[in-house]
């Protein structure tokens, strides 16, 4: 849905998070008048907020917006987005709550800000959101991790709209339709993807041309949790590590990685199956060459000085591959000589190698849709073989 206005929307060209601060605390403000024609939407609004941390990080509060008699607001007080004092007066006195807000449109945290951030008024007990527009990749694990509720534009979208027909303001309209044009944007990129895959129509690679896009086709392909959280480890109590990352290459073109195994210390991390010691990070790469976008699984050492080991170990991690491939394929023939169906497996391609420290394991070119449905379909028992075979192995 799109909404369609005779006047141009500022919003569409006004699109860094300094514009959004300012909306957001354009809202927050309207809690101090309660005539005006965006107090109804402003208290809908902190509601929203004190029931998403309720329900995501297990915060429990003693009001309401309709006790909050006024807020004073601070944009970028040490770094901090929004800093909201909100004014409550209920049946349990009157008192002050902080609200800190740290909102992004199209970036990321960074610098562990979100726990710098929220230890600032630790006293306070602040209530905290990440609040983003633009896509979600892995942040808002970061964000429910360190005791702030994630507010996506799906989350706001779902709020204005129910103001939609009563709030004339521009400012108010402008930023939902801008809403609605980036949750447009977004839902092209899913539609291209599941059609590609589940009908084995239309092309992917526009798709995969963002990072937005690869993020996606990778959740399809792994069908897990995008981060590992380890709240247990003595040295450090708050540790969470992506298993899905993201970058871009020298012309600007995104990859992205899944990590399946990882060597840390004197542990190797994986998603349950390997446990002993590994010298090597094992990771699958969505990543465009000449010949087209592909998935490519990969062998990488970053010490660097144990290379004779390295080039050692690549065989053999192909051989594992190799064999784990075999034996899915071998039980999806069973399977199909049952049910009467074609057993479709994914044709992998000869891997090359690409460095000292870095080299391919398997490589599949991403042409097919249908064939790329049966690979997402697959592709965590073969993880699961795999692993199973690397650990027998080394």
């Amino acid at each position: 849905m799109i909404v369609h206005s005779s006047n141009p929307n500022i919003f569409m060209f006004a699109t860094s998070e300094l514009t959004q601060d300012a909306f957001l605390c354009w809202v927050l403000d309207g809690l101090n008048y309660p005539d005006c024609e965006i107090y109804p939407f402003a208290r809908g609004f902190l509601d929203m907020l004190l029931q998403q941390t309720t329900d995501q990080v297990h915060m429990m509060h003693d009001f309401s917006s309709s006790d909050v008699y006024g807020v004073e607001i601070a944009r970028q007080a040490n770094h901090i987005d929004i800093l909201a004092t909100l004014k409550i007066r209920n049946g349990y006195g009157e008192r002050t709550q902080k609200l800190i807000i740290e909102d992004k449109t199209f970036t990321s945290p960074h610098s562990n800000q979100l726990v710098r951030y929220r230890e600032q008024h630790e006293h306070d007990k602040p209530i905290c959101i990440y609040y983003k527009t633009g896509f979600l990749f892995n942040e808002h694990e970061y964000a429910r991790h360190y005791g702030y509720a994630s507010i996506h534009k799906h989350n706001m979208i779902h709020l204005m709209r129910k103001y939609a027909n009563r709030i004339k303001s521009d400012i108010f309209m402008g930023y939902y339709g801008y809403l609605l044009q980036l949750q447009d944007e977004e839902e092209k990129i899913v539609s291209s993807i599941h059609r590609f895959i589940n009908e084995g129509t239309g092309e992917i690679d526009k798709a995969l041309e963002r990072s937005e896009g690869q993020f996606m086709l990778m959740q399809l392909l792994m069908k897990s949790d995008s981060v590992i959280t380890d709240a247990g480890k003595a040295d450090s109590p708050s540790y969470i590590f992506d298993k899905i990352t993201r970058g871009q290459n020298r012309d600007g073109s995104p990859w992205t990685q899944y990590t399946l195994l990882f060597f840390q210390g004197a542990e190797a991390v994986t998603s349950g199956a390997v446990d002993d010691v590994f010298e090597d990070e094992i990771f699958y790469r969505i990543d465009k060459k000449n010949k087209g976008y592909y998935i490519s699984l990969r062998q990488y050492n970053k010490t660097g000085f144990n290379n004779e080991k390295l080039e050692h170990r690549l065989p053999k991690l192909r051989q594992c591959f190799d064999k784990a491939c075999q034996t899915v394929q071998n039980n999806r023939r069973k399977v199909a000589v049952m049910s009467g169906e074609p057993s479709g497996f994914p044709r992998f391609e000869s891997p090359g190698n690409r460095g000292r420290f870095e080299s391919e394991i398997a490589l599949y070119y991403i042409s097919d849709g249908r064939e790329l449905g049966n690979l997402c379909e697959l592709m965590s028992e073969i993880n699961e073989q795999f692993l199973l075979l690397v650990r027998n192995e080394f």
